[in-house]
């Protein structure tokens, strides 16, 4: 079985996935793990999925990210940095609207720190819950378990994980 399927397999026994109504995916890029297989399963759930789309503002570090309601039937643009992502409208959300957020990494500790691929796009993201009394959304990040780590270094700006999805099993954070 594929690393892949034996992720949905995991995140079909999640609690945070089952009660989920509305959860954000990503489309995989240079060897993440591929939720491609839980989107399904979330459609097939009658759940909402949103994906990310990035916002260039132009200038070095200026671009964000958005999450973008997203279909079965809806098609797929080429956007930033050469990623399908879909079209930006009227269908962006809030991140206080979203139940649940799978985040992919690179690299992840039993505390919840994740490395991201540098961009900074989903801490910065994430961070406009760090201050708010809004709902927050559950974090679930989705790796290879070869790609947890003893511990990683953290930064101010870092937002920790509140469990991680592999490929054998599901981790809580240390740090919940």
């Amino acid at each position: 079985m594929t690393a892949a399927l034996q992720l949905t397999k995991i995140l079909a026994c999640c609690p945070e996935f089952i009660r989920a109504k509305r959860i954000a995916f990503y489309l995989p890029n240079d060897g993440e793990i591929s939720p491609l297989h839980a989107l399904h399963q979330a459609w097939k759930m009658r759940k909402q999925t949103f994906l990310p789309a990035i916002t260039q503002y132009g200038g070095r570090g200026k671009n964000s990210m958005q999450f973008v309601r997203y279909r079965r039937q809806d098609p797929l643009y080429l956007g930033a940095w050469g990623l399908s992502e879909p079209k930006k409208n009227h269908r962006i959300v809030s991140l206080h609207s979203l139940d649940l957020i799978l985040v992919p990494l690179v690299a992840f500790d039993f505390k919840g720190n994740r490395l991201g691929r540098g961009g900074g796009y989903y801490d910065r993201y994430l961070a406009q819950s760090r201050n708010s009394h809004c709902k927050k959304p559950f974090l679930l990040g989705l790796a290879h378990q070869c790609q947890q780590a003893e511990s990683l270094p953290i930064n101010d700006w870092d937002i920790p994980l509140q469990a991680i999805a592999t490929d054998k099993k599901l981790i809580r954070a240390a740090k919940y």
